[in-house]
């Protein structure tokens, strides 16, 4: 009975992993799997580290979504992944490529972030997460979530007055210009852009893209 178990046991090892007992290369099976395996002759990891630049505007739903989403993969692979935002707001006061008011806060908004991290790094990722969670973006709802931020806001104040957030937001949208971003969000992988996709895919992407290892793209 012993013997048997053990050879049941032993058969199944076998068919999971494989003669060599390493686990077989799964096909592609879901969006994600399938879109890493379209961009990963272009997309390649320095020491499997993905620098993920992240065109993103506050008052676009699925910028917060994606945003949310980045966060997490972070969380779950802190050595794998560095994310760097540019603000690129859809709105004429500061952005040059649109013609008329769309996220008429969206300027504010990116303003706010950019001088909460004048006061430092943790400020502005503190900020930047709430906002991820925030549906107005009108200014007293903007400094609530400031104080709720723990944010010192006579400071931010300040800084938005010398304009050096507006300044930067202006270089950013320069930038996002340069590589042809038309909307947000918009994401580049080690400098090659990704398709826009859905949140839940881009999280199969990525988790595609760290564990390639196990997926067989022939």
């Amino acid at each position: 009975m012993i013997r048997q178990l053990v050879f049941i046991i032993i058969l199944c090892l076998i068919s999971a992993c494989g003669i060599s007992g390493k686990p077989i290369p799964k096909k592609p099976s879901n969006s994600g799997e399938k879109l890493y395996c379209k961009l990963s002759k272009l997309i390649t990891l320095d020491s499997d580290i993905a620098n993920v630049e992240v065109f993103i505007d506050y008052e676009c739903r699925g910028c917060r979504k994606i945003g949310r989403v980045l966060r997490d993969l972070k969380k779950r692979f802190p050595k794998h992944i560095n994310i760097n935002l540019f603000h690129y707001p859809l709105d004429n006061k500061c952005n040059r490529t649109l013609a008329r008011p769309l996220h008429q806060n969206a300027c504010l908004a990116a303003q706010y972030v950019l001088c909460a991290g004048a006061q430092d790094l943790s400020a502005y990722w503190r900020l930047h997460n709430k906002f991820l969670n925030l549906f107005d973006f009108h200014t007293s709802s903007l400094n609530l979530a400031v104080k709720e931020s723990r944010v010192n806001l006579s400071e931010l104040k300040a800084c938005l007055a010398r304009q050096d957030a507006a300044y930067r937001i202006k270089n950013n949208i320069e930038e996002g210009i340069r590589r042809g971003v038309n909307g947000t969000p918009r994401i580049f992988v080690n400098g090659v852009q990704i398709p826009v996709m859905r949140a839940s895919m881009l999280e199969s992407f990525f988790e595609a893209l760290f564990l390639k290892e196990t997926i067989d793209c022939a």
